[in-house]
């Protein structure tokens, strides 16, 4: 088992990590499985908490992978700019794959740039819980 989330410069723990500009081929690369993520946002009345939670599933698909990587001995999550499902509610999103393309991820054999990128508008599918 690999634990969740190095430390950062500052020691506070890096869960999720900017792919932008960035090279992987030299890394560590791992995908999570998952049937889910969850956003929070602010809630409509000011209060500080609870916060509203966001609940974002992969459409046909009863689970994906998430893209990750491990440095300095644990694991954190890719992320890239919202696509539009995920931009209402987060001003990031992590960079997620449908069960059939591990591969792409774990080898390289599509562009970095084609895989670390927004899920186009539909992949995901949201629903509020709070």
């Amino acid at each position: 088992m690999v634990p969740w989330a190095w430390a950062g410069p500052g020691g506070k723990p890096v869960f999720n990590f900017r792919s932008e500009g960035r090279s992987f081929a030299g890394s560590d690369r791992r995908l999570i499985p998952a049937d889910g993520f969850f956003e929070f946002t602010d809630r409509a009345d000011g209060r500080k908490t609870p916060k509203h939670k966001h609940l974002f599933t992969m459409a046909g698909q009863d689970w994906f992978w998430i893209v990750g990587l491990v440095k300095y001995g644990a694991f954190a999550m890719l992320t890239t700019e919202p696509g539009p499902d995920v931009a209402p509610y987060h001003g990031r999103q992590v960079v997620v794959l449908p069960p059939s393309s591990a591969m792409e991820w774990l080898d390289l054999t599509k562009p970095e740039a084609d895989i670390c990128k927004p899920a186009p508008a539909g992949v995901l599918l949201h629903q509020q819980l709070s």
